[in-house]
């Protein structure tokens, strides 16, 4: 079903991207489990001109307080995913993340990460992280993503 497309620009790395958001279902990646030393969830070759990524993990019986998602680029730069689907900078600080609020059903939770963005001038790979608060732990996992160009 299709629902109402809203574009928002951003800035992630040096390049300026479109985000589409549309209101139409795509498949989840892997209901993965996350964990306070981390969880590697994979390495993925994308088209960096229209990357399109959710992630649901299992919380086996979680709450999260808290839900957050960061990127961090091959050039050292850091990002935060806000709740409205904005990127923007972040010091690296645990406690100065946002809360993108992501709601918990059927035991799991489903990150938002990119949807229908245009990366191609970003340089990869850019590692992002997902991951969630709770009773003062912190439980993530890493996504590795490359240009399946090779630029």
């Amino acid at each position: 079903m299709m629902g109402p497309v809203t574009s928002r620009r951003h800035v992630l790395g040096g390049g300026l991207a479109t985000l589409a958001l549309a209101a139409f279902g795509r498949p989840a990646r892997a209901a993965a489990q996350l964990t306070t030393s981390g969880t590697f969830l994979g390495q993925f070759r994308m088209d960096a001109s229209s990357v399109t990524l959710d992630w649901r993990v299992s919380l086996a019986g979680d709450v999260p307080e808290q839900t957050h998602v960061s990127a961090h680029t091959q050039i050292g730069k850091r990002y935060q995913r806000t709740n409205e689907g904005f990127w923007i900078p972040w010091d690296g600080k645990l406690f100065t993340l946002v809360d993108n609020n992501r709601p918990v059903e059927s035991d799991t939770v489903e990150f938002k990460i990119f949807a229908d963005e245009d990366l191609s001038d970003e340089v990869f790979p850019i590692r992002i992280v997902i991951g969630y608060d709770i009773g003062g732990d912190f439980k993530f996992g890493t996504i590795e993503l490359f240009d399946s160009t090779g630029t």
